[in-house]
């Protein structure tokens, strides 16, 4: 599969990081991504690129604080977590 657009590796908000938040904003004729609303209304952007929307994506992740992460199991295995009652074969 290939989708519409050139390549996207001269574009400087492609090429680096530091210029990723600029790469979504700008939807001008030459920028790697577009405008576009989805069918039930949420606006977004996707590529305009050779390559695809990899050009436009990121990952974010955060670390809980390992203390409250610690004290959060026994919490939900309480909440949530039950032992079955078993019966003998």
């Amino acid at each position: 599969m290939l989708e519409r657009g050139g390549v996207p590796f001269s574009n400087a908000n492609v090429s680096f990081l530091r210029n990723f938040h600029i790469a979504l904003a700008d939807t001008s004729p030459t920028s790697a991504s577009q405008p576009f609303v989805s069918t039930d209304g949420v606006i977004n952007a996707r590529a305009r690129v050779l390559g695809g929307g990899t050009c436009i994506n990121a990952g974010f992740y955060t670390r809980a604080n390992s203390e409250l992460v610690n004290e959060s199991y026994p919490w939900m295995e309480k909440q949530i977590v039950h032992q079955p009652k078993l019966a003998p074969w």
